[in-house]
């Protein structure tokens, strides 16, 4: 199983790529309009495989997307918040979780929510 280095789980808790770019040796800071790179154009069908393939900056720019739509934040229309995990919890349960055989097909967005269901923050990232 991978893990994260001290350094990557500390740029992580900064709060976001654009900190952790910023504060974590990127020799230029992600300006907040950008988009962060990600593992493809459909979150919703995205799975371990390619969690696995992806690097390190499409894999955070993914969980920003999953968050985004778990949140409640990508419709406005959506009755109200959901639960979603930090950064930092949703990196560690989608690499546990795709490091494992038996995940390789599994959809990212169930990891997600399912460990989402299971944590204590409410309505955003």
């Amino acid at each position: 199983m991978r893990r994260l280095s001290a350094v990557a789980l500390a740029c992580l808790a900064l709060g976001g790529v654009a900190l952790a770019g910023a504060a974590c040796g990127a020799t230029e800071p992600i300006a907040a309009e950008d988009e962060p790179p990600t593992l493809g154009t459909r979150p919703g069908k995205l799975t371990c495989q390619e969690w696995r393939a992806g690097s390190d900056a499409e894999r955070l720019g993914t969980i920003a997307e999953l968050t985004t739509v778990a949140s409640g934040n990508a419709n406005p229309d959506d009755v109200g918040p959901a639960r979603t995990l930090s950064d930092a919890d949703a990196y560690t349960v989608l690499d546990t979780w795709c490091s494992e055989r038996v995940g390789r097909g599994f959809l990212l967005y169930e990891i997600y929510n399912r460990a989402a269901a299971f944590s204590g923050t409410d309505g955003g990232a």
